[in-house]
């Protein structure tokens, strides 16, 4: 088994740099397929999770490098179980120790490779730091909202601040976990583990687990 994950770990990692607030507005753009493979499954969670709720295009602002997922361990199988369902154990299984491997490194991210209906921003901490220096004076004024106050005022019509692990593979390369976070205001914020599956060539959400919630 452990040949087969990394052959699929081979097949499926990704590779790319994202400077600065990159932007992807043409989904014509012709893409190298080693950068697409992760993408397509973080495209999917963009599409599946956070669509635009006037229907129309989306604005994806997303930390440019993939999030380190804890200390890098596997998800127990007690944890899958009751987290997701007895009857998704055996797709995720391999994909969480897959996982457990790739998700302890952060990579750089690549707009160009999105595949998503809108666009995407890549945005680095040192802009988030800076969004979070210009709120600070206003913060006697409105403690709780003043971060969200200026970074809409930098991204109108965000779908808030998105991040992502590396996703971790079954050896058949059809499902993929990763863990995910959420901010969008003072008190809107989820944090938890999306498992998707490979169908007729398309990732979908299958499942999300919420860990975390404000």
């Amino acid at each position: 088994m452990k040949s087969s994950l990394r052959r699929a770990y081979l097949v499926l990692t990704s590779a790319g740099t994202a400077l600065g607030c990159a932007t992807n507005n043409d989904l014509t753009d012709p893409v190298a397929p080693a950068r697409l493979a992760d993408h397509a499954v973080y495209s999917a969670v963009l599409s599946g999770l956070f669509p635009s709720p006037s229907g129309g295009p989306a604005r994806y602002v997303i930390s440019d490098s993939t999030e380190r997922h804890g200390s890098g361990k596997e998800l127990s199988s007690e944890y899958v179980t009751r987290q997701f369902g007895p009857e998704l154990i055996e797709h995720i299984k391999e994909a969480a120790a897959n996982f457990a491997a790739r998700s302890a490194e952060s990579v750089a991210l690549d707009a160009s490779a999105f595949r998503v209906h809108g666009t995407v921003e890549l945005v680095s901490q040192a802009t988030l730091k800076q969004i979070s220096d210009e709120a600070a004076p206003l913060r006697g004024y409105e403690p709780a909202g003043s971060y969200w106050a200026v970074y809409y005022a930098r991204f109108p019509g965000a779908r808030g601040q998105i991040g992502f692990s590396q996703p971790g593979y079954d050896a058949d390369g059809r499902h993929a976990l990763l863990s995910y976070s959420h901010g969008c205001g003072s008190l809107c914020a989820d944090y938890g583990y999306v498992l998707l599956g490979r169908r007729n060539g398309v990732w979908v959400v299958l499942k999300r687990v919420i860990t975390l919630m404000s």
